[in-house]
């Protein structure tokens, strides 16, 4: 019984100072890396941190641009809540998407979807 309980409180302390010392690491680590934020040497000459610009930069037809772009003045007018520039920019958008051709760049089950999506939106 007597080894049992040393053998027991050996284990313990070492769990413990296992701990401890982990503990004690991980906060060295923290401190470290928080003077160091400000010297990244960030580049940002290359424009993506622009939060002025909303264009998009999209490979496609002018069928998706015109789509895309009719959605947004919606949306922004939406958001904006005036009812009267909404409603015509929804009865806009759905003329589009009316004429959005669905039958090139697609596979026949991106078709299917497309048409399906259409007919809901419209």
């Amino acid at each position: 019984m007597s080894k049992l309980k040393s053998t027991l409180g050996i284990v313990a302390i070492a769990f413990i100072t296992l701990t401890v010392m982990s503990c004690k690491d991980n906060s060295k680590e923290q401190n470290s890396t928080d003077g160091d934020h400000s010297e990244m040497n960030h580049d940002n000459s290359d424009g993506h941190h622009d939060g002025e610009k909303k264009e998009m930069a999209m490979s496609g037809d002018g069928n998706s641009q015109a789509v895309l772009k009719d959605y947004f003045n919606l949306k922004n007018a939406l958001v904006a809540d005036d009812n009267a520039k909404a409603k015509t920019l929804g009865a806009t958008l759905a003329t589009t998407l009316g004429n959005f051709d669905v039958s090139s760049n697609f596979s026949d089950t991106q078709k299917a979807e497309l048409k399906e999506i259409i007919e809901d939106a419209v």
